[in-house]
């Protein structure tokens, strides 16, 4: 299982995005890579800077309106 660190967010939360736009980067044993957008939207994360998350876990939504995004809830 593949591990990969997250170190940027080229956007904040809820932000308006656009294709080519750097969403995030992140690193592994042996790089650095960018996440460039393929598509425009709006964009929610599911992931936190210098943390870990394995390669098949989601960490990044796009939605096509702003409103579909859910507020996060403070425990």
């Amino acid at each position: 299982m593949y591990i990969f660190k997250y170190l940027f967010f080229g956007k904040a939360n809820k932000d308006q995005i656009k294709k080519g736009d750097i969403l995030l980067s992140f690193e592994t044993s042996k790089t650095t890579y960018d996440v460039i957008s393929e598509i425009d939207g709006f964009i929610e994360y599911l992931c936190e800077i210098d943390n870990e998350y394995n390669v098949d876990e989601t960490v990044i939504l796009i939605h096509s309106d702003k409103n579909e995004i859910l507020e996060k809830k403070e425990l």
